[in-house]
């Protein structure tokens, strides 16, 4: 898996297989809304794959939050991921490659957790057209997971708990 965090990650896709294994390319946003704190475009992916719960806070503007919402938030995380790997792996869209590279434990969560951060930039409202959404090479069906009423509805349970619903569309 390739992880591109760069607005030029466009150079990766056309990447085939290198060395007969899967590739997977991951392309941060051309583009994030200047209401944002920060001016990185790959700072917020990278967050986002690093740490979910915080990348939330980043995209909510919070500077601190309790640790009782800390660990509600992460236990929506988790589950929104598990919900993510049951779309995906039920899905017979999905390309082959993608598939192949869920069997790594490390690269499974940064391809769920890819998918979390579409799905939450696709419904925060700052972020209005495709160019403020990640893309991948193949293609991971975004539509596919971000359109579920349980990814929509895990959203929005973190931005109450953040008390920053008004940020995200309803589901």
């Amino acid at each position: 898996a390739v992880v591109s965090t760069q607005s030029t990650g466009s150079f990766f896709n056309n990447t085939s297989a290198v060395f007969r294994q899967p590739v997977v390319v991951l392309l941060s946003p051309k583009l994030i809304p200047h209401t944002l704190k920060g001016d990185k475009i790959g700072s917020l992916m990278t967050l986002f794959l690093h740490c979910p719960m915080m990348a939330m806070t980043l995209l909510c503007n919070i500077d601190q939050i309790s640790d009782v919402q800390w660990k509600k938030g992460l236990t929506i995380i988790k589950g929104l991921l598990a919900e993510i790997l049951t779309i995906i792996s039920g899905s017979k869209n999905i390309h082959s490659h993608i598939i192949q590279l869920l069997d790594d434990p490390f690269i499974r969560l940064i391809l769920l957790r890819f998918c979390l951060f579409t799905a939450v930039l696709q419904m925060h409202t700052a972020f209005k057209t495709e160019e403020y959404y990640p893309t991948s090479v193949p293609s991971l069906k975004f539509a596919e997971i971000c359109s579920k009423p349980v990814i929509k509805r895990g959203i929005v349970d973190i931005a109450n708990i953040l008390e920053s619903v008004v940020l995200f569309s309803a589901p």
